[in-house]
């Protein structure tokens, strides 16, 4: 019997490590509302310790760092903007991503301004086995 339990506790860690690992991400945020020309957009910034399906590449939970943006959002007196946040798991490749997006807005005349980091940080969120 505890032979058994052994190797059924083996085969549940290899499927959970399979399913996701932990590590770092790049992540930004964008806040956006159609009736208005500001964008507010974080800059880029490190997630320690992450989980990311390994398999999709996901960063897990990701709804909840848009969730976390909208709170701070909010709470500025700033409502009715739609929160989303974009990440990579590579510095270059985000930050290719944030050019982009930055220079299609700026293009279209929009007014961008930068959420200060000493005042609002994406905590990462762990996710429990």
């Amino acid at each position: 019997m505890t032979h058994m339990r052994s190797i059924m506790t083996i085969i549940m860690m290899t499927l959970l490590s399979v399913a996701a690992k932990a590590e770092n991400a790049y992540i930004y945020g964008i806040a956006f509302s159609p009736t208005d020309s500001v964008i507010y957009m974080t800059d880029i910034r490190m997630l320690e310790n992450v989980t990311v399906n390994k398999k999709t590449k996901f960063l897990s939970s990701r709804n909840e760092y848009a969730s976390q943006m909208k709170r701070y959002m909010e709470g500025e007196g700033i409502n009715d903007y739609v929160c989303a946040t974009v990440f990579k798991l590579t510095y270059n490749a985000i930050h290719k991503d944030y050019a982009k997006l930055k220079k299609q807005y700026e293009k279209k005349g929009m007014l961008i301004k930068t959420i200060d980091q000493l005042k609002f940080q994406f905590q990462p969120i762990i996710e429990s086995k």
